[in-house]
């Protein structure tokens, strides 16, 4: 059964940790680190995305746009690298 809200099942998903942990059942640590890894990073960048655009104003668009696209060619240039150099 799927809620339908990501964010709805991944607090879900939390609460049942939290309730297996408290009754002392075992808990999939390596899902539960993903899971706070995750909401943290959410956390972190609107807490960033806010400050930036405090001092920034609509230039701070630019921040996020400015890491995908370095992120981009990055990864398209070890990709081209790795997958299409017949020496490797």
């Amino acid at each position: 059964m799927s809620s339908g809200c990501w964010a709805l099942s991944r607090g879900s998903l939390l609460g049942i940790f939290l309730g297996h942990f408290l009754r002392g059942l075992p808990v999939n640590s390596q899902r539960l680190r993903l899971c706070l890894i995750v909401i943290s990073g959410f956390l972190c960048g609107g807490i960033a995305g806010t400050l930036a655009f405090q001092q920034l104003h609509y230039v701070a668009l630019f921040i996020p746009a400015i890491l995908t696209a370095t992120t981009s060619l990055v990864y398209g240039s070890y990709f081209v690298f790795h997958h299409h150099n017949p020496s490797t």
